[in-house]
Parts: structure tokens; sequence; C-alpha cells
């Protein structure tokens, strides 16, 4: 069966949204509480077959998880492409609209501010933090990057300074100083522009804006 195009932007979002960013949380989730169950607890001399039975549980979960987000992915892509066939190259589709060179992480980073802009942060994402109730901190932007080394640390810190340096992001350091280490603690949000064009709403751009000047 051929994919079937988008009808349009926010059908596309809201697969995103609500069936990849969940399924992504609950499989990274899953992993680190297996990392975590294989480390022995301070002073825990308890071994074998309860922490066996647990360690093969997360492992099922997280493999079924880890299928189920290649799954998502694959079938979200393949209509993505579907579409691009339909509206051409030209026309452009919702983060397409944004710039053509975006690769996958920073898709990534977009929609999950996306998701924080529009208050589903807890519903899409609390599987791995605490502060996605409507706003996003460079910490939980590099957990749902699944960042493991220092490469990956330095490289999503690279994009998300490539970002806003592109205009798509907004970064809220806590510090007048800006030191390296605030950088771990700024509040990331989108931009009104890129808001607007992943949802294909130019009045959301200046949302606030108006009533804001009226008072």
């Amino acid at each position: 069966m051929n994919p079937k195009p988008y009808a349009d932007c926010l059908e596309y979002v809201e697969d995103e949204l609500m069936r990849y960013l969940p399924i992504r949380a609950s499989r990274l989730n899953s992993e680190w509480m297996l990392k975590d169950l294989s480390k022995p607890a301070l002073g825990d001399k308890t071994v074998g077959e309860k922490q066996d039975v647990r360690s093969k549980e997360l492992e099922r979960r997280a493999s079924q998880y880890r299928k189920q987000e290649t799954r998502i992915r694959t079938e979200i892509d393949a209509r993505l492409d579907a579409t691009r066939q339909v509206v051409g190259n030209e026309s452009g589709f919702s983060l397409d609209l944004i710039n053509g060179g975006l690769d996958f992480d920073a898709r990534l980073i977009l929609l999950t501010l996306t998701s924080t802009a529009l208050g589903m942060g807890d519903i899409t994402l609390g599987d791995i933090g605490t502060s996605f109730y409507g706003s996003a901190h460079v910490d939980d932007l590099m957990a749902m990057m699944d960042v493991k080394t220092i490469s990956d640390r330095l490289r999503v810190r690279r994009l998300l300074l490539d970002l806003t340096g592109m205009g798509l992001i907004v970064l809220d350091y806590n510090s007048k100083a800006i030191t390296p280490e605030d950088f771990n603690t700024a509040q990331v949000s989108l931009s009104r522009r890129t808001f607007a064009v992943i949802l294909n709403d130019p009045s959301l751009e200046t949302e606030g804006v108006t009533s804001k000047q009226s008072h």
C-alpha cells in the first residue's frame, strides 16, 4: 500500500507530537532504567532472581518501544515524502518551509519545543524530564537527543547555538555573565516565526504582541 500524503501541516505535526515523541521518550526512559538497574545499589546485597526478572522486563519493554519507534518513524517519513511529491519541493511543507537543510536532530529539537509551546510537554515527553510543563531547558533537550558522550553533548550544544543564530529558537540564560556552565540551565523556546511556520498559521507570529502593546 502506498503511503497516504498528509492532508495538511497540522495532521503531520500531530503525528510527530502524539505518536513519535511519546514512544521515543518511553524508549529512552526504559533504557535508562535498565542501565540504572545494572548498577549495584549502595549497601544492597540482594542479587539473583528478583533483579534478573526486572532486567528482563525492562529489556522486553525497551525492545518493544524501540521497534515501535522505528515503525512509527518509518511511517511518518514515508507519508512526509509522499506529501512532498504532491506539494512539490518548491512549495515546501511544514518544517521544510523553515530551512531545507534541517537534519533529523534539528527537526527533533524544533518538534520537541513545539510540544512544550503548545503546553503538551507533560503528555508527550513526561517520561524524560521534569520541566516540560510549558517550557524546556537545555538539559531536557539533551535527554531527548539521547546524548551519551562528550562529543554528543558538544554536537547538540553547537546545534542549539546554530538554531539560535538562524532565528529559529531563543535561548534565555539565567545569568548576565553567560559563562559556559550557564548554557546547561538555559531555557529554550521556539521563536514566534518558527512556531507559526510549523503550525502553518501566520497569525501565531504576532499572537500576544498586539495585546501586550495595548496595555
